[in-house]
């Protein structure tokens, strides 16, 4: 009986991680150059270069502290994702903080 109800609370356990779906973002971060934004609501990203006022919008996942963008053109990112300072970085040239609006 013992077996049976740690293996009941193993499963339930392990289907509440997996009805989660992951993190998911909410804000806009600005990168430490003044370059551009990210903008997160639920599930969809909008990446604005503030240099050329070029707009990509599409969605994204996290996986392992990393943010893999698919972008409506066809177009992909992957970002490193700091879930402590809430931070994000592309190829540790540029890192991303959240802004205050």
């Amino acid at each position: 009986m013992k077996r049976l109800t740690a293996l009941v609370m193993a499963l339930v356990m392990c289907l509440s991680l997996c009805a989660c779906g992951g993190n998911k973002l909410n804000g806009t971060y600005e990168d430490n150059l003044g370059f551009s934004t990210i903008t997160f609501k639920g599930d969809t990203i909008e990446y604005t270069s503030l240099a050329s006022d070029e707009v990509k919008t599409g969605t994204y996942v996290i996986e392992d502290g990393h943010i893999l963008v698919s972008y409506d053109n066809g177009q992909s990112d992957t970002f490193e994702y700091d879930e402590e300072t809430d931070t994000i970085s592309f190829f540790g040239i540029l890192t991303y903080s959240k802004v205050e609006k």
